[in-house]
């Protein structure tokens, strides 16, 4: 399997079991059939433009569609967590666990390093907070990885001033989209 057919397999089963959920989460409304058909045109599209992105090999675009739709899923020891494994791993060869797998390394090599480099270890180390609190975990893993934000936090707001600082000792031309310093 190449890395674009499971791309595709991984986000096709995840967008069926996010329609599912959905649908079954407002199965009891007096308005099901009308949510039912908008919630089954929102997918269909969503569908659509993931199949397109696959077929134009816009591996970009299939990695964000795989990011943005990792987001939220089943925890282990939720109800819904071995059924959607045992889907991913017949449609993939890699279920959840893989993932979680690959998570916790990341969230480990973070640990060690003691630092946050990117926006994206940022927002990782976010969810792992919140799943720390979730899970009762002990204080002080939880204050390490928000000091770790916090350091992160403000060592962006510093590189901010400092680009803004420098932006506003430059004058910008729009036509010819060249720097002009000041004169004096």
């Amino acid at each position: 399997m190449t890395e674009l057919e499971f791309y595709k397999n991984w986000c096709s089963v995840i967008l069926d079991y996010q329609y599912e959920d959905t649908i079954l989460s407002y199965k009891s409304r007096n308005n099901f059939e009308e949510l039912r058909e908008d919630y089954t045109n929102l997918f269909n599209d969503m569908r659509y433009r993931l199949l397109e992105d696959c077929k134009k090999a816009r591996m970009v675009n299939v990695k964000r569609w795989f990011s943005s739709l990792n987001e939220g899923l089943p925890e282990p020891g939720d109800p819904d967590y071995p059924i959607l494994d045992a889907r991913l791993l017949a449609a993939c060869g890699n279920g959840l666990d893989d993932l979680y797998k690959k998570r916790w390394e990341r969230i480990a090599k973070i640990k060690e390093r003691g630092k946050l480099r990117t926006d994206s270890e940022f927002y990782l180390i976010q969810e792992h907070i919140d799943y720390l609190i979730n899970m009762g975990a002990p204080d002080e893993e939880t204050e390490l990885f928000d000091s770790m934000l916090f350091d992160y936090e403000e060592r962006a707001r510093k590189r901010r001033e400092k680009r803004e600082k420098q932006e506003k000792g430059q004058v910008v031309n729009p036509v010819c989209k060249e720097i002009r310093l000041p004169t004096v």
